[in-house]
């Protein structure tokens, strides 16, 4: 299902972040909470991040996601909301049964102090607003330039 062990680990990090959040409301707020558990709690995912358009993004965490959802391990919610006269499309990502069954069965794979980073940036971040995160993760991102 999952080919390599690095692409293995950083997947398994992703889904233990969803699961402990039990849904994650937006595909930018996923992508800042991957990138502070790296700069913040040194979880080691595997991911590298680079600045672009709303902060620091993973070409490699977008593309895991995909391939998450395809091999059925997270759902991904698609929702068309109208902003100004302009249709946005939103996403929530959630575990599924099959992905918390492969999360259990692979935690051997992630050592606890990767586990604990995780739930402390879950803790922390998402039940904040998009927009206290993506300032925060700015602030970082322009520090690390």
């Amino acid at each position: 299902m999952v080919e390599t062990q690095n692409n293995k680990r950083g997947m398994l990090c992703i889904l233990e972040l969803i699961r402990t959040a039990g849904k994650v409301e937006s595909k930018t707020k996923l992508q800042k909470m991957m990138f502070l558990a790296k700069e913040d709690e040194k979880v080691n995912h595997g991911y590298f991040f680079e600045k672009y358009l709303y902060g620091p993004f993973s070409f490699d965490v977008s593309s895991d996601l995909n391939a998450l959802e395809r091999f059925g391990l997270i759902r991904i919610e698609r929702t068309t909301v109208n902003l100004e006269d302009n249709e946005v499309e939103r996403f929530s990502f959630s575990l599924t049964s099959e992905g918390l069954k492969f999360l259990e069965e692979s935690k051997n794979i992630l050592e606890d102090v990767d586990v604990e980073g995780i739930h402390r940036i879950v803790g922390k971040w998402n039940a904040k607003t998009l927009n206290e995160i993506l300032d925060y993760a700015y602030k970082k991102v322009n520090k690390l330039s």
